[in-house]
């Protein structure tokens, strides 16, 4: 069977973490509609803030989609071109208003409350398609505080990753995130952007999906068999559809250790209901999808 060059960390598909590691719709699953009229009918995901606003008279840069060969949906965000110049798309955690005048002050601007102690490391997967060779993304994240005594943000520390051009599938990057002061954050904001700085290029299109400060502690290819599965989550079976039968299947929790393994039929069911809730893994033939164990 033909595979794609998808790659997929197994702790980004799911995982348990605290409520301080929690980066709100960290998989782009849960979109919010602008509640305009069409054509200003654009979404944004949930918890985020885009730059759909800014140009929804042109188009939106910021879109749902799903990659082939996954089973979740992603953010693309897109290099418009605005009466002939290149405006790279803008997304940025938190919930606010967007201004034009506001974008100046990118990368501090957005972001949400953060206690505690800054991360060393944002982890996503990413697709960067071009008709520029030369152009490139960026991921920016930055952990800071308010400066009330002169009415600004101030960086405590930060880090930003350029991301090139690939090729087909989706692709791991990392951000390592370095202290600027001694100051403790209160906030921490993640942006990211089609274009790179000063350097923007038409037809750049950025698809980002997984964004975690936990690292992921596996990867492997997903194959172009299309598997689905319901319900999900689920609590005594879980069927699969959309596979051939008589291909071996087996069942992994998190860490990679083997549960449950089976040959496919033609209504495949298999029995989880002496599993402890959380999140597994399905493989078949080298296919993988993932399924929550209430």
């Amino acid at each position: 069977m033909k595979k794609t060059l998808l790659i997929v960390s197994l702790f980004a598909l799911c995982f348990t973490i605290s409520a301080q590691d929690t980066i709100t719709n960290r998989g782009f699953e849960r979109w919010t509609p602008s509640g305009k009229p069409a054509p200003f009918d654009w979404q944004e995901p949930e918890g985020w803030t885009s730059s759909n606003g800014l140009t929804e008279f042109i188009g939106a840069a910021i879109t749902k989609t799903q990659y082939p060969n996954t089973i979740s949906n992603q953010v693309k965000i897109k290099t418009l071109n605005v009466f002939g110049n290149a405006v790279p798309g803008l997304l940025i955690n938190g919930d606010f208003t967007l201004k034009l005048s506001d974008t100046g002050t990118l990368p501090l601007l957005g972001g949400v409350p953060w206690s505690g102690s800054f991360k060393s490391k944002l982890y996503g997967l990413y697709n960067f398609t071009v008709t520029d060779t030369t152009d490139s993304a960026m991921a920016v994240v930055m952990f800071k505080h308010y400066d009330n005594a002169n009415n600004t943000p101030i960086a405590d520390a930060g880090g930003s990753t350029v991301l090139a051009p690939t090729g087909p599938g989706m692709f791991p990057f990392v951000v390592d995130i370095s202290q600027i002061t001694f100051s403790t954050p209160d906030s921490m904001v993640i942006t990211l952007v089609s274009g790179k700085e000063n350097n923007f290029k038409l037809g750049g299109e950025l698809t980002v999906d997984f964004v975690s400060f936990d690292q992921p502690v596996a990867v492997q290819p997903i194959a172009s068999t299309t598997i689905a599965i319901y319900p999900n989550p689920a609590t005594n079976l879980v069927s699969v559809w959309g596979v051939e039968s008589g291909l071996p299947y087996t069942v992994l929790d998190i860490t990679g250790k083997q549960l449950i393994n089976g040959t496919t039929t033609s209504h495949t069911s298999i029995d989880v209901a002496h599993l402890d809730k959380g999140c597994y893994i399905i493989t078949i033939n080298g296919a993988t999808t993932r399924f929550i164990k209430e």
